[in-house]
């Protein structure tokens, strides 16, 4: 058996492809100083990296010596512990598995079993489970450095979590903030491998340990797509509140952190062979699912057909730009969302009508032939669910063809000032809406308690991380998220 040292070598890695190189040697020192790098910090730099691979040298001579003095009790707690949450079938899939996942998973298991793994040592009648981490530490256990035994005592005490790359800095530094504690500070962190192919706001399962007053990653990191990140924050949250966990209390394996660890571990496991797909979407006006539900007519009479809906006052629109059926607006004033969009579609003579579920689509079809009459004939139906593979591709190839951006005449600030206001009318109601992943209580109701609170914080933040993306993207200043703060009686939070 043999430790990983940093690297990216896991499942899904090829989604990280930029590299940003080290300082050279007659850079600046990114400490400030003014000086040269080679003159400054360079030489710090290689001996903490020394320092670093000396320490990964020694989980190597650790594990090595559980699998050569307890090999048979080793792997069996790594078969029935680790991969406590897979099947058979699985695991049979494992030994014919990519060989990055194959080597991903190998590497994960050795590590948890040496910071957290539990190994049952003697005859089967009299076995008593020791921590493998306290066998390599006792007198009789492999040879190892000061630094070393530091090191390994240090895994002992960090279980693998959910971190978010917030920034990467120079040196191989990067900023992580844990995406479980958000009260936890964002950490500065020595790690190669995220410092070369990660990127701000990717999420990645990891250790972090303190290393000669230096945090720095343990050694193998997982990346964590978007659904599954989803799904672990949702177990992960519940169980912290579950046991009362603090950042201060879920470090350590006795007060529950190990058990925070091994729910975030099997999740990632599970998704590897099981991938978590996207959730269903539903309407925001509804509830209901949402769909793309397509009708298409034969228009046989404009005029009469334009009449009889510039007669309904809940109809907006003409028969050059088509229609929009419009709701009841839900509060005195308020906007009025669309029931059902009736397009010009490309053929002549011809309208598509737009409905995002199939209730909405139903109560159009049946409401459109009333009203019409022999002014349209029904030619069929088309439904898309968002989520599928062709509706993604759809999407794209119009995203393609679409004609350039209305808002490219404006400067950076007028197009931030458009998305301020459509912010605004979009989160009108968003304190007073209840929202899935605040366990479908609304932000106001949320924030009466400490934990809710923390929960909408963390949300607000996601949103304003979100934004500043899309505003990079866009080349523009980021909208100000402040007014949704303050709907829930919060101070918007400081920058990181």
């Amino acid at each position: 058996m043999g430790v990983q040292a940093d690297s990216v070598s896991i499942f899904r890695a090829d989604r990280y492809s930029r590299i940003m190189d080290d300082p050279r040697r007659n850079d600046p020192c990114p400490c400030g100083s003014g000086k040269k790098y080679k003159h400054c910090h360079m030489n710090a730099a290689a001996e903490f990296e020394r320092l670093r691979e000396h320490c990964m040298d020694g989980m190597r001579i650790a594990v090595d010596w559980l699998g050569d003095t307890y090999e048979q009790a080793s792997g069996d707690a790594i078969s029935e512990q680790f991969y406590a949450a897979l099947e058979d079938e699985d695991m049979e899939k494992l030994e014919d598995s990519p060989v990055e996942l194959f080597d991903a998973t190998e590497a994960l298991a050795e590590e948890w079993l040496l910071a957290e793994g539990a190994i049952a040592i003697g005859a089967n009648g009299d076995a008593v489970e020791r921590r493998a981490h306290d066998l390599v530490l006792e007198s009789g256990g492999p040879a190892l450095s000061p630094a070393q035994r530091a090191f390994i005592e240090e895994l002992g005490r960090r279980p693998t979590l959910l971190y978010e790359i917030a920034g990467i800095g120079s040196g191989s530094r990067v900023t992580l903030r844990d995406r479980l504690f958000a009260d936890r500070p964002p950490l500065e962190v020595y790690s190669r491998s995220l410092a070369a192919h990660g990127r701000p706001g990717d999420r990645f399962l990891l250790r972090i340990v303190m290393l000669d007053g230096t945090w720095c990653t343990s050694g193998t990191v997982c990346p964590v797509g978007p659904w599954l990140q989803g799904r672990i924050e949702a177990d992960a949250r519940a169980l912290i509140v579950e046991l009362g966990l603090t950042p201060d209390t879920a470090f350590t394996p006795d007060s529950g952190g190990a058990t925070l660890g091994d729910v975030c571990r099997d999740l990632w496991l599970l998704d590897a062979f099981h991938p978590v797909g996207p959730p269903q979407i539903a309407d925001r006006a509804t509830g209901e699912p949402l769909l793309l539900v397509n009708d298409f007519y034969d228009v046989l009479n404009w005029t009469q057909l334009a009449e009889r809906l510039a007669a309904k006052p809940d109809v907006e629109g003409d028969a050059a730009d088509g229609w929009k059926w419009l709701r009841p607006a839900q509060t005195p004033g308020g906007l009025r969302s669309i029931r059902w969009a009736l397009n010009r579609a490309e053929a002549p003579d011809r309208l598509l009508c737009f409905g995002r579920t199939l209730r909405a689509a139903d109560e159009g079809r049946e409401w459109l032939e009333a009203l019409a009459g022999d002014c349209v004939r029904h030619l069929g139906r088309e439904v898309i669910d968002p989520r599928s593979p062709a509706a993604l591709e759809e999407f794209r190839r119009r995203a393609q063809s679409e004609p350039a951006d209305p808002l490219a005449t404006l400067s950076p600030e007028q197009r931030r000032d458009v998305f301020q206001e459509v912010h605004h009318k979009l989160r009108a109601r968003w304190a007073d809406e209840p929202i899935p992943v605040l366990g479908n209580r609304t932000p106001r109701e949320a924030v009466t308690t400490p934990a809710g609170r923390a929960q909408v914080e963390q949300l607000l933040r996601d949103y304003e991380a979100g934004e500043a993306r899309r505003a990079s993207a866009e080349q523009r200043p980021p909208v100000d998220m402040g007014f949704l703060w303050r709907s829930v009686g919060l101070e918007p939070a400081a920058p990181v």
